[in-house]
């Protein structure tokens, strides 16, 4: 036989008795690339919690107001109205209660019918001229920016205050439904104030578990990127 013909026929025959080294499934790393990019895609799973959130609290101000509003005897107008105003509250308002203190959320809870009565009454002051209206728009808006450099909770406060006074200066209400708007933002406010407490209360131990994880997925994925690249 040829010099070294022997010495890889012994290399390439397995040792008896000696299993075959265990593979890695394809099904198996597929699936763990698609753990690791949905982890690494959203650190500490901020965003779908704060989707999470937001759907679930303005679905429920949605029925919280239809209901009562049908209570209520409410026009039709005005059960839209009512609607959409507590959809606000609760969109708005799931974001502004993101942070792990209860004592602080409840504080900026407190002042979410003040933040909005401050643009819906001028709003409904201002609705029948036009060129008031306009001028009104622009006070609202620089004091919506202005606030801001009071803290994160002024921003929402802010952006409530403009959207009482947009929904104001267009759908027109009246002095006399200030009552049943005043209840529609109140129930919005202790609906979504206690969606964020009691079921879905922002954790910070729970937050840094989901950013340790989610660095660890991208650690990984920049591994396997490696690998791929060297091999």
């Amino acid at each position: 036989p040829a010099p070294g013909t022997a010495d890889r026929t012994r290399a390439d025959r397995a040792p008896e008795g000696r299993a075959p080294a265990p593979r890695t499934s394809a099904l198996r790393t597929a699936a763990h690339g698609i753990r690791d990019f949905h982890l690494g895609s959203d650190p500490g799973l901020g965003r779908f919690r704060s989707a999470l959130t937001a759907g679930l609290a303005m679905a429920g101000a949605l029925g919280i107001e239809y209901v009562y509003a049908r209570l209520a005897g409410a026009a039709p107008q005005d059960m839209i109205v009512h609607m959409i105003i507590g959809t606000v509250i609760a969109m708005l308002g799931s974001n502004a209660l993101a942070g792990p203190s209860a004592v602080t959320n409840l504080r900026i809870a407190a002042f979410f019918p003040v933040a909005l009565f401050a643009g819906l009454l001028p709003g409904i002051a201002v609705a029948g001229h036009e060129v008031a209206m306009l001028a009104g728009f622009v006070v609202v808006m620089f004091a919506a920016v202005y606030v801001r450099r009071f803290g994160l909770a002024f921003f929402f406060y802010g952006f409530m205050g403009w959207m009482g006074y947009f929904f104001a200066a267009f759908l027109h209400p009246q002095v006399s439904q200030l009552p049943g708007l005043l209840v529609a933002v109140l129930l919005a406010t202790v609906w979504v104030t206690g969606l964020c407490l009691a079921l879905l209360r922002n954790r910070a131990g729970n937050a840094l578990r989901h950013a340790r994880a989610a660095f660890g997925a991208r650690a990984r994925a920049v591994s396997r990127t490696a690998a791929a690249l060297l091999a």
